[in-house]
């Protein structure tokens, strides 16, 4: 069959005198059409499995239940399917009789029934379908329609194998190499409620045996030819209540907080005071009758706590818990025709259930940071360090540090579990031991059969990834063998809502007494007053008198989401307005948005100066939506929060300002000033900047006037941004000329790693401070500058030094009253203006009474400072202990390659910070043995510079040794692209690594006339044909080079490269 994969790794093909079914000589029935699956029919392409497993497969499972598939698609790779079989629906006389026909054969090739026992049993059961057969609505190819139907008896020998093969047959279970140890409790002939929920608690415990479980099912009443069948209302029997708050938050279950609701309009009482551990009760819903339901009761519903023998009283304050074993009550089994829509399944947890998901997933209980702060997490440690002073949380921190602790939370939390469940003498698998049993068994099953097992990789592969072996076997064939557990048709509470309108049938509440169950009814009155107390929160979330805000995102990174994800929880806590609409900026709609709502967007900018990638289809409608609001204004309020990097001036916030100019054109009303920049260059993440945007916000949504902008709030940003530096020394520096510099700092005890990045901030001469103070007529240094609202301030002689750049332009000059400034001197730097005008009689002397005024105008028309950001181009220990090399392109009057440096001398001080964040730190961490192609233009080479430094210490450690094979450095093929000018700097590193063997492929590339570029070079190389399929890629450079180079490897791969490689891709633009 085309497309088909081949077997997984480490499976071998079993030689053709072992794939014979077991009995031979038998003649197999006629097979099923009814489940319609691409793979019985030859035509489903892209299902893993080889042509020789598929004819095994059709030859051994005479029943296929559709998996959704189609021709064309394959829904193995979903982790939900579409159009599965489900129980609860009739089907046609022909496929009932198939399927029971099917059924009683693999019982006969099983061994359950002999020859004769099998031909008997099959004329019993197709008269007995023949004699029920009715006239009902049924199911075809997924349609209703109106057809015959029937049903058939089953004896409990018939239903114990049919619901073991069943589970054998479940491709989303990990323990089903138990299959044949599964017990079964017949319970067919319970028909109440009452009966079906007080039935099922005392079989409960005998399965349970004490925390010795006993994978048991627990089979009531099959449906019959119309009807929806017995159902209960739980997913598990076991579930904790989800309770909704005021504040809109879930306390208990966020998974169960719908349930909990229709419990409580049934007429449960919770338990006082309520706990985010309430187990719901049990309710079961008979065919034709009303629910029932009773609680847990203390034998099984005694909480298993979580601890931790290395972190005991941290976790005893978590106060983490879980049920005992998990009861699946809302899956059917479909066997032989016949639907068993009532069945709870009883087996034991694997650890991660619990551990990696139940507790651990956002959606749930969300435990992972409070684990983290357990186990040692402590944000006010990150606060103490300067990158990450603003930070508020955990979301706050780069993505790797919350990774880093998000792993160790998860790794403990779910070693806590199994270890908690020891403790308690209670059945529970580890995810490994899980892992490697599933392997054996279906390894063993391919070797007897000749195909591997059906499985769903979604939830065969535990959530902890590829340090399960499991991970790694990938795929499996995509096919549902009959008989099959699965969902249920129809929801049980929906139901139940069609049904009590029509039957006079009372929920009951069912109470053991003295080892006698008596009932209560559940009165309508009962329900209402519950449901006001349960639901009022719930129903006043919604009061229409409250204004709407839409909150929209565009971000190049993560930094964007993370402000609008904290300004919808900030949003969520304002008692007069709620929240229509959070998504990125090209899901906006603006005719949806009524006059009365509100806007606002956090918004970054590209290198480039345009939108991200989730913001440009909402500006491709920009003309549309102009021309649609010219003869009318869009009336909403809005305010924007951009971020950007002010080291790049020439776009610093461009898209946010053009985002701003936008709706004001559109005729929006701007609050908060309409537009707050926030800097990078300043915080990773603004948070400064962004807190004072959002109390703006909040002043204009209660009515209050705020203005554009302080004047002073930038001041205030750039104290707090120079607080975040250190000193670092100048080692050394190369003569400024038209090339690349390298300049050596010793960091002074600051550690850094390969390819981290290093923020340069420049400063003004003593002597250019000096003319300075002179213009203004400020005799004394250590005068404070006169500011109205900051706190703190500066002197002037750290003013002029650190906080404003003496080399840039004023920002407008309209201190020059009345003097209109030409082009040239609007662009003229600040020093070259202030001897070109005379600021004195400007000022006034001191004892003009607005000296002090027209002083702090001049001062707060500076241009600040901004920081640069450069790759270390060297590796620790390198060049000696905390020395780091950088590369900077010299640029003539450039404000740090030429006028900074050229005015530094060996042991002079720069202002240096440690980027929070390293881009390609993942890329480091998977190295190990993965090649690497690097393709780099200019400084761009730094990061790749530091890394060969890195290897040479690391094969020299060797050499010293003795054991030069102790370091082998994975692959690295080398692409680099440069001017004439900067060739020795290239060469030097570059001829040291190839001949120690560092660089497998290398490829340089000066500038020539021909105009080919590096990337050029990329397309036709063989190494990188080789390698790219399972190589990290580096791309370092300018915009184009980079966005070339991806397009070059995107052709080679047919795919894109960003997609196909994932974290395995880093680029960098400068």
């Amino acid at each position: 069959m085309p497309g088909l994969l081949k077997p997984q790794s480490g499976f071998t093909e079993p030689p053709l005198e072992v794939l014979k079914l077991p009995i031979a000589e038998m003649k197999n029935p006629s097979r099923t059409t009814a489940g319609l699956c691409p793979l019985k029919g030859g035509s489903h392409t892209k299902c893993l499995a080889t042509s020789t497993e598929v004819d095994l497969i059709l030859q051994e499972k005479q029943v296929l239940a559709d998996t959704g598939c189609t021709a064309q698609i394959c829904q193995g790779a979903k982790m939900m399917h579409s159009k599965e079989t489900k129980v609860g629906e009739s089907r046609t006389l022909e496929v009932v009789k198939e399927e029971a026909s099917a059924f009683l054969w693999e019982l006969w090739r099983d061994g359950i029934y002999t020859e004769q026992e099998y031909r008997t049993r099959l004329d019993e059961v197709l008269a007995e379908l023949d004699q029920g057969a009715v006239e009902e609505i049924v199911w075809v190819r997924q349609q209703r329609d109106f057809g015959t139907t029937s049903t058939w008896t089953q004896t409990s020998e018939e239903l114990l194998h049919g619901v073991r093969i069943a589970w054998k047959n479940a491709r989303r279970c990990i323990m089903r190499s138990k299959w044949d140890t599964l017990q079964l409790c017949d319970l067919r002939n319970v028909t109440t409620s009452a009966g079906m929920v007080s039935t099922l608690i005392e079989n409960l415990e005998k399965a349970y045996g004490g925390g010795k479980i006993e994978p048991t099912v627990f089979v009531f009443p099959p449906r019959q030819t119309k009807g929806t069948g017995p159902m209960f209302l739980s997913q598990q029997a076991l579930s904790f209540a989800g309770y909704r708050q005021p504040d809109g938050s879930i306390l208990g279950d966020p998974a169960n907080a719908d349930l909990t609701d229709e419990i409580i309009k049934l007429g449960w009482t919770p338990p006082q005071p309520r706990s985010r551990w309430d187990f719901l009760p049990i309710v079961a819903m008979a065919e034709g009758d009303a629910p029932a339901m009773t609680d847990v009761p203390d034998s099984l519903g005694k909480h298993l706590k979580i601890s931790h023998p290395d972190y005991v009283e941290e976790f005893e304050k978590l106060d983490l818990r879980w049920g005992r074993f998990p009861a699946l009550s809302r899956m059917g089994f479909d066997i032989g025709g016949v639907q068993y829509t009532a069945a709870p399944f009883v087996g034991w947890f694997m650890d991660a259930e619990i551990g990696v998901r139940n507790l651990a997933d956002p959606f749930r209980y969300d435990a992972l940071p409070s684990v983290a702060k357990a186990i040692g997490f402590d944000i006010d440690a990150y606060r103490r360090r300067d990158a990450f002073r603003s930070v508020e949380s955990m979301d706050d921190l780069p993505d790797y540090e919350q990774l880093r602790w998000k792993s160790k939370a998860q790794a403990e939390l779910n070693y806590a579990v199994r270890w908690s469940f020891q403790q308690e003498g209670v059945s529970c698998i580890g995810t490994l031991a899980a892992s490697n049993e599933w392997c054996h068994f279906d390894d063993e099953h391919a070797r007897e059969k000749g195909y591997r097992l059906n499985a769903d990789p979604y939830w065969i592969a535990p959530p902890q990834g590829s340090i399960v072996p499991l991970w790694h076997r990938g795929g499996a064939p995509n096919y549902q063998p009959k008989p099959l557990i699965t969902k249920h048709r129809f929801d049980p509470v929906k139901v139940w809502h069609r049904r009590k309108a029509k039957s006079t049938a009372q929920p009951l509440f069912l109470r053991l007494l003295n080892g006698a169950w008596h009932t209560e009814t559940l009165t309508a009155l009962a329900q209402t007053q519950l449901l006001e107390r349960a639901t009022g929160p719930k129903l006043q979330e919604i009061v229409p008198s409250h204004k709407r805000i839409h909150i929209y995102f565009c971000s190049t990174g993560t930094t964007a989401l993370k402000l609008a994800e904290k300004l919808r929880e900030r949003v969520s806590k304002l008692p007069d307005y709620h929240l229509a609409e959070f998504d990125s900026l090209n899901a906006a709609d603006l005719d949806t948005i009524k006059p009365d709502d509100v806007v606002l967007v956090a918004a970054s900018t590209t290198g480039n100066g345009s939108l991200p990638a989730n913001g440009r289809t909402f500006e491709a409608k920009w003309p549309t939506l102009k021309k649609r609001y010219h003869s009318h204004s869009f009336n909403a309020s809005y305010s924007i929060f951009g971020i950007g990097d002010s080291a790049y001036a020439g776009t610093y916030n461009a898209a946010s300002v053009a985002l701003n100019g936008l709706f004001s054109e559109l005729g929006a009303r701007p609050i908060a000033g309409g537009l707050k920049m926030g800097d990078v260059s300043m915080e990773t993440l603004p948070m400064t900047a962004f807190n004072r945007w959002w109390d703006d916000v909040q002043s204009s949504l209660n009515g209050e006037i705020v203005m554009k902008e302080r004047p002073e709030d930038c001041f205030h940003d750039q104290g707090q941004m120079i607080q975040g530096f250190r000193q670092a020394l100048l080692v050394a520096k190369e003569t400024p000329t038209d090339k690349i510099l390298s300049v050596e700092l010793d960091l002074q005890g600051v550690n850094y790693k390969v390819m981290d990045h290093l923020r340069l901030l420049p400063s003004n001469s003593p002597g250019k401070v000096k003319r300075a103070l002179a213009a203004l007529g400020v005799t004394d240094g250590h005068r404070l500058v006169p500011f109205n609202d900051l706190k703190n301030p500066p002197s002037f002689d750290r003013f002029l030094t650190d906080f404003v750049d003496l080399e840039g332009p004023f920002k407008s000059l309209d201190w020059l009253r009345p003097d209109t400034p030409d082009e040239n001197t609007r662009e003229a730097p600040v020093i070259e203006l202030f001897e070109r005008y005379p600021t004195r009689s400007i000022l006034g002397g001191h004892e003009n009474r607005d000296y002090e005024k027209n002083l702090l105008e001049i001062c707060l028309d500076m241009p600040l400072l901004r920081p640069r950001t450069f790759s270390v181009a060297s590796a620790p220990g390198f060049r000696g202990i905390n020395i780091a090399e950088l590369l900077i392109r010299f640029h003539s009057k450039g404000r740090l390659s030429d006028i900074f440096l050229s005015n530094l001398r060996p042991g002079d001080t720069v202002k240096v910070c440690m980027m929070p964040s390293a881009p390609c730190i993942d890329l480091i961490r998977n190295l190990e043995n993965r090649p690497l192609i690097a393709i780099t233009t200019g400084s761009g080479f730094a990061p790749i510079r530091g890394l060969i430094q890195r290897r040479l210490i690391s094969i020299n450690a060797a050499s010293t040794q003795r054991d030069r094979g102790t370091f082998q450095p994975s692959p690295l093929g080398l692409f680099v692209g440069y001017k004439a000018e900067d060739r020795d700097m290239f060469e030097e590193t570059l001829i040291t690594g190839r001949c120690g063997n560092l660089i497998d492929e290398l490829v340089m590339v000066p500038s020539n006339r021909d105009k080919i570029r590096v990337q050029d070079a990329v397309e036709g190389n063989v190494w990188v044909r080789a390698n790219l399929a399972e190589a990290a890629v580096y791309i370092c450079g300018g915009e184009s080079m980079v966005k070339s180079a991806a397009a070059v490897l995107s052709r080679m791969l047919g795919a894109d490269v960003r997609k196909v490689l994932g974290s395995r891709y880093v680029e960098e633009i400068f």
